[in-house]
């Protein structure tokens, strides 16, 4: 058998709307005049960003034993509410009810994977567009190739199980300011395409957190809790 842990979400657009591209254009003014995308969306500093993360897994690419690597191609979503961005649809004839606007433009979480098989690289680029709702909450979805570090044990050869692991975290933050969730228990696999050699037996998905110790100087050494978003895929060999 053989796991991973894989994250995912929809971006839902409505249909044809009425409003014009010089109220579209407006609103985008609006928003981001004064906007400042380095400071986190909260207005009570007690309380931490809540970012909900979902994972539609497609198909499972490759399974290496000897270079202890799983890809999979799949779908992230990543939900947060900005009250910055939010607007009255009355205002723009009453049906100008989401926008999108680029990362470039916005704050985001600065969203790694933790257990990459290359370098890290940033989830969310500065290219990617999100889609804004008038109540202020942004939804962004990147599709990809998703490629992780998986130790294999292959001790029960040909009736192995193998269970990796994709892991999230927001790079600079901690569950005090940050907080990571799943928007779901599993996997998504409404998309999913059975693969020739193994099959799911599970795909749960989770929250964890770790101690890190921190050295900042307004923290003073300090040990603070990382959070850590998770999604496990479990496969097991045909016979």
């Amino acid at each position: 058998m053989r796991a991973v842990y894989l994250v995912l979400a929809f971006c839902l657009q409505q249909g044809v709307e009425g409003y014009t591209l010089d109220q579209e254009t407006q609103l985008h003014a609006n928003l981001t005049t004064e906007y400042d995308r380095k400071i986190r969306p909260y207005q009570n500093q007690t309380e931490p960003i809540q970012i909900s993360m979902d994972f539609y897994m497609e198909k499972l690419s490759e399974f290496s034993e000897k270079e202890n690597k799983i890809s999979v191609v799949g779908s992230l979503s990543i939900e947060w509410k900005d009250f910055r961005l939010t607007w009255d649809p009355t205002d723009y004839d009453g049906d100008l009810n989401q926008t999108s606007l680029f990362v470039s433009d916005i704050w985001a979480p600065n969203l790694f994977l933790l257990n990459p098989y290359e370098k890290q690289t940033p989830i969310l680029s500065d290219g990617t567009a999100c889609t804004i709702q008038s109540n202020g909450y942004v939804t962004c979805l990147l599709a990809d190739n998703f490629e992780t570090t998986c130790s294999a044990d292959i001790s029960n050869y040909p009736f192995d199980t193998q269970i990796c692991t994709l892991k999230f975290y927001v790079q600079g933050s901690f569950a005090s300011n940050t907080l990571l969730q799943n928007a779901s228990s599993t996997i998504r696999l409404d998309l999913y395409e059975i693969h020739g050699l193994w099959y799911l037996t599970g795909t749960p998905s989770g929250v964890s957190s770790a101690a890190a110790n921190s050295t900042e100087e307004n923290i003073q050494e300090e040990t603070m809790t990382e959070n850590y978003a998770e999604f496990e895929k479990s496969t097991e060999r045909f016979p």
